[in-house]
Parts: structure tokens; C-alpha cells; sequence
């Protein structure tokens, strides 16, 4: 199989944070606003999924809405990259919902992420030949707060 390495990313590239499997619940979207916000600071456009800031039951949303905002990310050729918040447990239940065919044949782009992620990752690249990168997520990618003082805010405010 021959894998697709999409182009390296470069400032004014469009950055899809979608949400495939957790969501971020209202007391962390000061982090998520960090983490955007950095992506901004980059040079990238930065473009919010439906599903990001919320969390219903175990996931963001129902398994339809998350597979249907992966999907319109991952076949707009304006997009460079999907990078999602954090992992999590459902992301199976987005994986016979997306269209594989329609994903066969659009442009590859990097996906970024671990935990739950690399459930969607694999099929990426052994299904469709796109390259992936295992990495951080975006809540990982905040500079401006060190992971003490993130642990110390969020267990301050349970």
C-alpha cells in the first residue's frame, strides 16, 4: 500500500476540532480556549466542530452527529488538518457511520491524536492510505498552562 503524506502544515492552513468521541464540558473550555487560541497564535484558522464544547452521556453527542461532523471535516479540501480535543471511549460507534467510499476519494489530510483517536486513525491509513500522526491532542497543545496548574483548577472547581 502506498500512504498519502499530505503537506507539511504552514501558517494560514485551516485546522478542523472536531469532537469523535468526548466532548469538552463547560469548566474545561478555558483550557480549550488556550489551546485554540495557540493554534491561532500559529498562524492557522481554526474551526470549531458542533460537538466540541459539548458532552451528552459518555461522548460529545449521539454517534450520528459525531460521524457526520467528522465527515464533513474530513472531505472539505480546504481542510489541512483534524486535530480533536482528547481521546475517550466511543469513537467506535462513529466508524460504520462514515462513508468510506466518498472519504476513498477525497483529499487526504493530517489527523493528529492518541487514545480514542487512534481508532480512527488506523482505518484512515489502512483503509484509505492517508498518513496520521500519533501526538497530542489539542487540550495537550496548551502552552500557557503547565499540567499542574491545569490538575490544580480542575480539581479546585469539582
Amino acid at each position: 500500500m502506498n500512504i498519502a503524506y499530505p503537506a507539511p502544515l504552514k501558517p494560514g492552513d485551516r485546522i478542523a476540532v472536531p469532537a469523535p468521541s468526548s466532548g469538552v464540558e463547560p469548566k474545561l473550555h478555558p483550557r480549550l480556549d488556550l489551546g485554540l487560541q495557540h493554534l491561532r497564535d500559529l498562524g492557522f484558522l481554526v474551526e470549531e466542530g458542533r460537538c466540541l464544547r459539548t458532552q451528552w452521556r459518555d461522548a460529545s453527542a449521539p454517534a450520528t452527529q459525531r460521524a457526520e461532523e467528522l465527515m464533513g471535516f474530513l472531505l472539505r479540501d480546504d481542510i489541512a488538518a483534524v486535530i480533536p480535543p482528547w481521546g475517550g471511549e466511543l469513537a467506535i460507534e462513529v466508524l460504520d457511520l462514515l462513508d468510506w467510499p466518498a472519504l476513498r476519494a477525497a483529499k487526504p489530510k493530517w489527523y493528529l491524536g492518541y487514545s480514542d483517536n487512534s481508532t480512527l486513525m488506523l482505518p484512515l491509513t489502512l483503509t484509505l492510505g492517508w498518513a496520521t500522526a500519533h501526538g497530542p491532542c489539542l487540550m495537550d497543545l496548551v502552552p500557557a498552562q503547565g499540567d499542574g496548574e491545569f490538575v490544580q483548577n480542575y480539581f479546585a472547581n469539582l
